[in-house]
């Protein structure tokens, strides 16, 4: 079974515009100013891009605005934004508009139940295995509850249209207000299961996340109990992590402008190297060229 909730990068433009309905925007691919509307669940790693494109190119300036994903694509439709960056693909009725798409499981610490079938996923957020006992019976934690970072959240969503086949979660299922409320919750409450992006925990060079990564710990989760495995990057990258999902950079305009210049970058060696480190899977990896030499 190969769903999707880690996140690698790929790059959707999708091209609509009158070219010059826009004619004051004179933005080029290295330098201008737009604004980028990004879904919150993917914030560090699009504040490192643009950070990276932005140190590159002096004359570049991206203006975030951070939602959540049902807002991110109002921007869009409103045409306050041209550029977006979300996990999710644009279905039919959207394209048709604008012609007229990697999260883990997180749990306490002291939890010794850290290994999950897909079903044992599913149970959980139907309501079905609403106690730990229906994972480990001779556990003793109790009520088994499951948080997400929001009521709208993207991580919800693809849970929801995938795995749950549009059903509503189960009553042990609630949502908080951040990535960071789930991580504290779950770090607080050893009964609780978190689902959180997982570049809020992946980046080994940033502060945040190591210190996020300290205050819990990863699931493991396989097709059946006996072939779970974390979500590092070559099982996300085989597919060989059950939850898999893709970032994708959306381009509203038929000019080659700075959101295209932002788009190719991201897709470039640089952009899938901070991809990399920030522990997610790279789309296009860089390629490592080694000179060995015989002597």
């Amino acid at each position: 079974m190969k769903n999707s909730i880690y996140l690698l990068l790929a790059v959707f433009l999708f091209a609509c515009e009158d070219p010059i309905a826009h004619p004051d925007d004179i933005d080029t691919p290295t330098r201008g100013k737009i604004k980028i509307s990004i879904e919150e669940n993917v914030q560090p790693l699009a504040d490192q891009l643009i950070d990276a494109f932005e140190y590159s190119y002096d004359d570049a300036f991206l203006v975030q605005s951070y939602n959540q994903e049902p807002d991110v694509m109002k921007e869009l439709f409103d045409d306050t934004s041209r550029l977006a960056i979300m996990t999710r693909q644009l279905n039919k009725e959207e394209i048709a508009f604008f012609k007229s798409k990697q999260f883990g499981l997180i749990i306490n610490r002291n939890n010794p139940d850290s290994i999950f079938s897909v079903d044992d996923v599913k149970n959980m957020l139907l309501g079905n295995d609403s106690n730990w006992t229906s994972i480990n019976k001779n556990s003793t934690l109790g009520a088994l509850n499951v948080v997400f970072d929001h009521g709208t959240s993207c991580n919800l969503r693809y849970l929801t249209d995938t795995l749950l086949n549009g059903k509503a979660p189960g009553k042990n299922c609630f949502s908080m207000n951040s990535s960071d409320s789930v991580i504290a919750y779950v770090k607080n409450n050893p009964n609780a299961v978190g689902i959180v992006g997982l570049n809020w925990l992946g980046n080994k060079y940033s502060d945040g996340d190591v210190m996020r990564r300290a205050q819990i710990s990863m699931a493991m989760i396989g097709p059946d109990r006996e072939h779970a495995v974390h979500p590092t990057q070559s099982a996300l990258a085989t597919g060989v992590y059950p939850f898999t999902r893709g970032i994708y950079i959306i381009k509203i305009g038929m000019r080659a402008g700075l959101g295209t210049g932002f788009a190719s970058f991201c897709y470039g060696d640089r952009g899938q190297l901070i991809v990399q480190h920030s522990g997610l899977a790279p789309s296009n990896p860089a390629e490592r060229k080694v000179l060995i030499d015989a002597h």
